[in-house]
């Protein structure tokens, strides 16, 4: 019990780095406004998941195994860990909206659960 949480923690915090580093390089590079027009939205949900998928290919040259043994575990993964990377991403960009920060797009919920599920679907498809 206590490995499958520990798979399930390891492989949230590869894709919580991943979408930290990818962030961090939005911030970078000014890309901090607010995205609420839809045509922005689908855009960035495009984006961010290819760039998921650059990242999660990019993964599997530094971990090419699976971090999770179980096949239904990794199968649940593949939809949790997402929505879990979105929902901490969204409250990371809230708080920065209160402190008066930019706030990138990838931290609301739809392009930070696209990025992650991207990245997820990459490795659940091609990890050994």
């Amino acid at each position: 019990m206590f490995e499958v949480i520990g798979q399930i923690l390891l492989e949230l915090i590869v894709e919580m780095i991943g979408e930290g580093v990818i962030d961090a390089i939005s911030h970078a590079a000014g890309d901090s406004h607010r995205w609420a027009a839809a045509a922005h939205v689908a855009a960035y949900v495009f984006i961010y998941g290819m760039i998921g998928a650059v990242v999660g290919a990019a993964s599997l040259l530094i971990v090419p195994a699976h971090f999770i043994r179980h096949a239904t575990i990794r199968v649940v993964a593949l939809f949790v860990i997402p929505v879990t990377a979105g929902v901490v991403f969204s409250l990371v960009g809230r708080r920065r909206r209160w402190a008066g920060k930019p706030v990138s797009a990838l931290e609301a919920f739809v392009p930070a659960f696209a990025f992650a599920f991207a990245m997820s679907a990459v490795r659940y498809v091609a990890a050994t």
